[in-house]
């Protein structure tokens, strides 16, 4: 996205921020991107939305993890 000038602006949620090494995590693809799931955003942009969100992707990586998928890295995580 960044090297095809295809955003203006990327931003980081607290994970990311929280986890210092996230950046090696995603040039690794140990780390996932995921697309922007507006429903966080609904019904209102608060920590609750935040929060349910987190807890759907902790239980997709938990999934993963127990299937002993692969993902590759940028590839989109369908709930």
């Amino acid at each position: 996205m960044l090297s095809t000038h295809g955003a203006d602006i990327v931003t980081l949620g607290r994970g990311a921020v929280a986890n210092g090494d996230w950046p090696n995590q995603v040039a690794t693809c140990e780390g996932w991107l995921i697309d922007f799931d507006g429903r966080i955003l609904s019904p209102l942009a608060d920590l609750q939305s935040d929060d349910r969100t987190v807890a759907r992707l902790k239980a997709l990586r938990n999934l993963r993890d127990d299937l002993d998928l692969e993902i590759e890295a940028g590839e989109p995580i369908d709930a």
